[in-house]
């Protein structure tokens, strides 16, 4: 079990979104216009803190959490590198078709992650993580999501989504090739 406060990639992702939303909407009411203001301020902090903390130079992918210690602030935090669906959730999460991450050739290499074989199960859908990250977990053998090639049919559908959401947004054509 992971132990600390995590800081899930998706959530960063639904965190953005909800705030950039909520900026626009505010933003033709003048009695709400600081508010927005500082809703599109903190959303453009959290998608470059995003892009900063989360992403794995080495992979050009995304770490799956941030792991704080729950009783030393001092201690780095743990970065889970673990390569999952979360990152899919992330692409789903988007304001007017972008998302928070930043680079669209970043997006391209996630959606060739999630739709690798590593990733990816044709007859399933995408895996909630791939199989070179499986970590048993030690109280409770493999875990009802952390097994081989498990899949959860919602995650799925919704990482779906984001990847045809991107693909057509960039009007990528080997991403449509992947998806059709």
């Amino acid at each position: 079990i992971i132990e600390g406060a995590v800081a899930l990639a998706e959530v960063q992702a639904y965190v953005w979104a909800s705030q950039m939303r909520w900026s626009e909407v505010l933003a033709g009411k003048p009695e709400y216009k600081q508010l927005s203001d500082k809703l599109k301020n903190q959303a453009d902090t959290l998608k470059k803190r995003f892009n900063k903390q989360f992403r794995l130079a080495d992979q050009q992918y995304f770490a799956h959490a941030i792991v704080l210690d729950s009783e030393d602030k001092s201690i780095v935090p743990k970065i889970d590198t673990r390569e999952s669906i979360n990152i899919g959730l992330v692409l789903e999460a988007d304001f007017h078709g972008t998302t928070i991450i930043e680079n669209p050739d970043d997006e391209k290499a996630v959606i060739k992650k999630l739709t690798s074989p590593e990733m990816f199960d044709a007859n399933a859908g995408i895996f909630t993580f791939a199989t070179n990250s499986i970590i048993p977990n030690s109280k409770d053998g493999w875990g009802y999501h952390h097994g081989e090639k498990v899949v959860w049919p919602f995650a799925s559908m919704l990482a779906a989504e984001g990847i045809e959401k991107v693909v057509n947004r960039l009007n990528w054509e080997e991403g449509k090739q992947l998806v059709d």
